[in-house]
């Protein structure tokens, strides 16, 4: 923690550490564990000013003792305060008279979920309850319906006024934002995937600066767009979600409630800059015999004209901070670099995973630094090999020249608020991923483009990435005024993943060919429609701002609107909906590649052990109350709890998919659920 506490700069004299976790994961042979501190840094008034987490695994007795020191108990583990206080003050972070306040607990993974659920704003404030128990949900739909104002007043340091151009840099507004900076309104947006640049120095003032960032109700503004309409809804029970570029998973899906969010959901901070500045830089990877020719490309904000005369460009290319490549002072432009004798990247299971650091810097004549660019890439290859074969036509990934079996599964948020999620429950779960043998996982197109930690975690573990654009199941706008806000999205996205080690395909949608096949059949307008989206559109981004990914259209496709099995066998994608038999391999033989299979998962352990002692509990209170209590338990004997007679309703039938209430479990013990 002192160590991140210093990267951020931050200084402060109290911290409220809460909650220090320790928890089993059952890897492989004997316990590991993971140890994870999740904390929040309060300023001198206890306002909260930075909110993180440190892990580290390993087997359960390593862990304790370099968290401790000392040997603990499995039943749980209090992490050293007094280390912690004394690794801070080392680092200078906190006073060496400090007392606290420090609180450590011990928290298991299913609070710690909760934990993540009340940090969204209104439930921070305590103004909504839980949003996950019992009902709630229906309780809170209400929200969507509103109007958010976000509100802050800050002060400029005076070497940030003296720059040239003062940006307003937002990563990630959600959604419909309208963003006024001392009565000024600088803009409106339209679109939570994309990351917006303003320049607002003309209307900063010395002193205090009042930003003021309003959401309008994401329901509001489908109604008001108007225009398209579906011919047919599969998850949004209100309809036309499709009308707003926004996470599409919020507005309900077959798996998860229904929470239309509204916020500022990734970083926002202001940016200085004169003369030019580093925009973005593209890496393009030539393999061959000499080695791995890196061609960089440093794009400008500034591009033509005179704030280019006189730049220049240093490259440097490092591997465990030891320089394997190196370009200084060249003419801007494209630069060439050979990284010899390299160290090919491999997908988990396959090789090792060693990743570059590549620094780009640009300066002026003078030398000074106009621009830093720093990323991690691997240094590979990935085709997607479809060339024909005794069947038809191959479907297959060859990496680094050689052919990979896929072994994955989808990816879908990790929360119903993705704000809220931080590196290591992304670590956990791409973690166990690996764990299970997986070398891929499909970004699914019903949620998010996802966070830098997650493709942190994915290009460190070997994890390729199948990624959908964000789109999913049901059919989308074609009009000119959405068409141009898809294309600056995925214009934003192409350029921000490109880099990545693990991108292994850009795929168009979640299903749609296959949901909405008839449709598409009996409409030319519907098809034409559609195609200029996922065939024209999304093809020739992924052509213009990458150029070396390959693109699909869809999942699944297979270069027909008549998406049969029989086709599927001989070429393209495929998605199973359903297994024919739990344990059977009959349905996976249907396509080339399985790009998603629907099998029905359990609750988690805890989760049933509560549903089943709730049930057990409520039928042995009804059985004592019809005088038919029976047998306690001994040791060597079992007890049982005969049923009641079930009740012809099928309301009554349904098991419970929550925590249930007692209202809840007694109508499941009347239903013969409990024996």
């Amino acid at each position: 923690i002192a160590e991140l506490l210093d990267r951020q700069g931050y200084g402060s004299d109290r911290i409220l550490i809460d909650p220090g976790v320790v928890r089993g994961l059952g890897y492989y042979t004997g316990p590991v564990y993971e140890a994870e501190l999740t904390f929040e840094i309060l300023d001198e008034k206890g306002r909260k000013r930075q909110f993180g987490s440190v892990s580290g695994g390993g087997r359960y007795d390593d862990l304790v003792k370099r968290f401790t020191g000392q040997s603990v108990p499995a039943t749980g583990v209090s992490i050293g305060v007094d280390r912690l206080l004394a690794a801070l003050r080392a680092k200078g972070r906190i006073g060496t008279d400090t007392q606290g306040p420090v609180v450590v607990t011990v928290m298991d993974r299913d609070r710690m979920a909760d934990y993540l659920a009340m940090a969204t704003d209104l439930r921070r404030a305590g103004r909504i309850p839980d949003p996950f128990y019992g009902t709630n949900e229906l309780d809170l739909q209400w929200i969507e319906e509103r109007d958010w104002e976000y509100e802050t007043w800050f002060t400029v340091p005076a070497d940030l006024r003296g720059e040239e151009e003062i940006d307003l840099v937002a990563d990630g507004l959600d959604t419909v934002a309208t963003v006024t900076l001392n009565g000024h309104r600088i803009a409106r947006t339209e679109n939570m995937f994309i990351g917006f640049r303003w320049d607002v120095k003309p209307w900063l003032r010395p002193g205090r600066n009042r930003l003021v960032i309003r959401f309008d109700s994401a329901l509001r503004y489908i109604r008001e767009r108007g225009g398209f309409t579906p011919p047919a809804e599969f998850n949004d029970p209100v309809g036309n979600c499709v009308r707003i570029r926004k996470q599409q998973c919020q507005f309900g899906w077959d798996w998860g409630p229904r929470f239309v969010t509204a916020g500022i959901w990734r970083d926002l901070r202001l940016e200085g800059w004169t003369r030019n500045r580093l925009q973005s830089v593209q890496i393009r990877q030539q393999h061959g015999a000499e080695g791995v020719t890196l061609t960089v490309e440093p794009r400008l904000a500034r591009p033509d004209g005179p704030a280019t005369a006189g730049l220049s460009c240093s490259v440097t290319v490092s591997l465990d901070g030891l320089p394997a490549a190196v370009q200084t002072n060249a003419p801007l432009g494209s630069l060439s670099l050979v990284v010899r004798e390299p160290r090919l990247w491999w997908p988990a299971g396959q090789g090792a995973q060693p990743l570059y650091a590549v620094t780009v810097v640009v300066r002026d004549r003078d030398g000074a630094e106009l621009g830093r660019w720093q990323r991690r890439i691997g240094l590979r290859t990935i085709e997607l090999d479809r060339s024909p074969d005794a069947w038809g036509e191959s479907f297959r990934f060859v990496v680094n020249g050689r052919p990979v079996f896929l072994k994955g599964a989808n990816w879908i948020p990790a929360h119903s608020f993705v704000a809220g999620l931080t590196r290591a429950d992304y670590a956990r779960d791409l973690r166990a991923a690996v764990a299970a043998n997986m070398n891929c996982v499909r970004l699914w197109g019903g949620g998010i483009y996802e966070s830098e930690d997650f493709y942190d975690e994915c290009d460190e573990r070997g994890l390729l990435v199948w990624h959908d654009f964000m789109f999913g199941c049901t059919l989308y706008p074609s009009d000119d005024a959405f068409l141009a806000n898809v294309a600056a999205e995925a214009a934003y996205q192409i350029g921000r993943v490109r880099h990545r080690a693990c991108l292994a395909l850009w795929c168009g949608n979640n299903e749609l060919p296959q949901i909405n096949g008839a449709a598409l059949r009996g409409s030319d307008a519907l098809r034409h429609g559609y195609e200029k989206l996922f065939h024209g559109l999304l093809a020739d981004a992924v052509r213009d701002h990458d150029g070396v990914t390959p693109y699909w259209p869809s999942s699944e496709w297979r270069g027909t609107f008549e998406n049969g099995h029989a086709l599927g066998e001989r070429c393209g994608d495929g998605v199973v909906q359903a297994a024919a038999a739990p344990g059977t391999d009959s349905a996976v033989a249907t396509s080339r590649n399985i790009s998603a299979m629907r099998a029905g998962g359990s609750v988690s352990a805890r989760r049933l052990t509560d549903i089943i002692a709730t049930l057990v509990s409520t039928a042995l209170a009804s059985a004592a109350t019809a005088g038919r209590a029976g047998v306690a338990a001994k040791p060597g004997r079992s007890t049982s709890i005969a049923p009641a007679k079930p009740t012809a309703s099928a309301a009554t039938r349904a098991a419970p998919s929550r925590s249930p209430s007692a209202s809840a479990a007694r109508t499941a013990a009347q239903s013969g659920w409990v024996k």
